[in-house]
């Protein structure tokens, strides 16, 4: 029997494989508390989510089709922090089609990836939307991209999202990236309830 059988060869490669990961997955205790540490501390752009606490009123629009008027309706949201100061948890509050909706978004900052980041679940769907992006402080605008799965195409669909901070105020503008052109969605005014 040849001591280069093929048995021999994978285990010795999968022996040397898990050696090098070993060596490269396990830093110095001290370095990963550090990292640790750093990637978890709170900083301005979450002070910067945390501005944003409160209640909002909301007047909504929605395009279902480009070529037809947008639907319209009010709402309100509810924000807050969580997590230590890490993460703002914003719930709405609406109607459509004469039917209550209801929604949970959560915003936060990877300071690791250096980007902010968004999920969105509401009662329309069972799944979920995950967005990352930046912001622009001359502008005032954060922009950020992700995607959802499509009921009615039954397929991925590309979302585009900015938001234009006005101090109490604020625009949020959706476009969905079906096909060549970008399809305006919706928009949201939100509007801060005072002493709120």
């Amino acid at each position: 029997m040849s001591d280069s059988s093929p048995v021999s060869f994978q285990a010795s490669t999968t022996e040397t494989e898990s050696q090098a990961a070993d060596s490269v997955t396990t830093p110095d205790p001290g370095v990963l508390l550090m990292a640790m540490a750093k990637a978890a501390t709170p900083g301005a752009p979450h002070r910067f989510l945390a501005e944003q606490v409160g209640t909002w009123n909301l007047a909504i629009k929605a395009w279902l089709d480009p070529n037809l008027p947008p639907t319209e309706t009010t709402g309100t949201s509810e924000r807050k922090m969580i997590l230590g100061g890490r993460v703002m948890m914003e719930q709405v509050e609406s109607s459509f089609g004469g039917q209550p909706f209801h929604a949970l978004a959560l915003a936060g900052y990877d300071n690791v990836a250096g980007e902010f980041w968004g999920t969105w679940n509401d009662t329309s769907l069972t799944g979920i939307t995950v967005s990352r992006g930046s912001y622009d402080e001359v502008t005032r605008t954060m922009t950020v991209a992700g995607s959802y799965w499509n009921p009615i195409t039954e397929s991925e669909i590309g979302v585009r999202t900015e938001i234009v901070h006005e101090g109490d105020r604020q625009r949020m503008t959706a476009w969905e990236l079906r096909g060549a052109e970008p399809m305006k969605a919706m928009e949201v005014i939100y509007s801060r309830v005072a002493g709120a």
